[in-house]
C-alpha cells in the first residue's frame, strides 16, 4: 500500500560502494575499534558493583586450584613411572 517498488527506492548505490571500500582496505586497528567498546562496556559493566566482581572472581579460582591441588596430591603419592587408573 504505502510502499515503493524496490526500484523505485532512493539508495544511493556509489556511497554503499565506497563504505565497502573503505572497509576493506581500513586497517585493523580500525576494524577492531568496535570490538574493543564492546569489552571497554562489559569491564565496566562488572566493575559497576566491585564487590560482585571480586567475589566472582575469587570464587572462580576456588573450583579451580582445588582441582590442581587434587591432580598434584594424586601424582605426588606416585612413583616417576607409576600410572594413575581407576
Amino acid at each position: 500500500m504505502g510502499h515503493a517498488p524496490l526500484s523505485q527506492t532512493k539508495i544511493p548505490v556509489p556511497i554503499l560502494r565506497a563504505t565497502r571500500y573503505v572497509a576493506a582496505t581500513a586497517s585493523p586497528r580500525i576494524g577492531m575499534k568496535k570490538y574493543w567498546h564492546v569489552i571497554n562496556v562489559g569491564i565496566q559493566n562488572n566493575l559497576t558493583y566491585r564487590f560482585n566482581f571480586l567475589a566472582r572472581t575469587l570464587f572462580g579460582l576456588i573450583p579451580l586450584m582445588a582441582v590442581l591441588f587434587l591432580w598434584r596430591t594424586i601424582y605426588s603419592t606416585k612413583g616417576a613411572d607409576a600410572t594413575v587408573s581407576g
